[in-house]
Parts: structure tokens; sequence; C-alpha cells
């Protein structure tokens, strides 16, 4: 996973926001996205939040005609994607 940068192609421009922490699981990356879920693992303690910030995330985001997107490693980290276009879309 790269560091992060935000980089033009053609008529998109891409936001890559990454981190180092504990990564993804991979059975549970197609939930992330969804409302009220959150990863959680066995040795993990209760953490606060109502599982809504991706979701919300997401949502807002195709409303501006953009996705976003994960791509995640087990104890290697994760890098978000926000691929949206130069300018707002015609309504």
């Amino acid at each position: 996973m790269g560091p992060d940068s935000c980089r033009g192609d053609g008529d998109r421009v891409q936001v890559h926001i990454s981190d180092t922490g504990r990564g993804i699981p991979s059975h549970q990356m197609a939930a992330i996205f969804d409302p009220f879920v959150q990863v959680r693992r066995v040795d993990d303690e209760k953490k606060g939040g109502a599982g809504l910030g991706l979701a919300i995330s997401r949502e807002l985001a195709r409303l501006m005609g953009a996705t976003v997107s994960v791509e995640s490693e087990e104890r290697r980290g994760s890098t978000f994607t926000l691929d949206l276009p130069r300018s707002a879309p015609a309504e």
C-alpha cells in the first residue's frame, strides 16, 4: 500500500488514504460499507460508534458522481480510494 496521495487521470481524480493498522479481514471486506457494520476481532474491546461512517462516506461520494473503494491486507493496513470526476456531474 502506498502513502497518502492524490493524482489526476483524464477526467477523474483519485485520492488515496492509507494506514498501517490491523487491516480488514478478507471475509469482512464486502460488508464494511454497509450501515451499522463494524470490523470486529475476538481480541478487540468494544469500541464506540454506530458503524455509519463508511456507509455515509460512500453515499456522499455517490452523490458527487464518485466512488469509494478499499484495498486491505491483515496486519499491514488499508488504503481507501476516493475516485471522483474533475467537475460536478450534470443534472
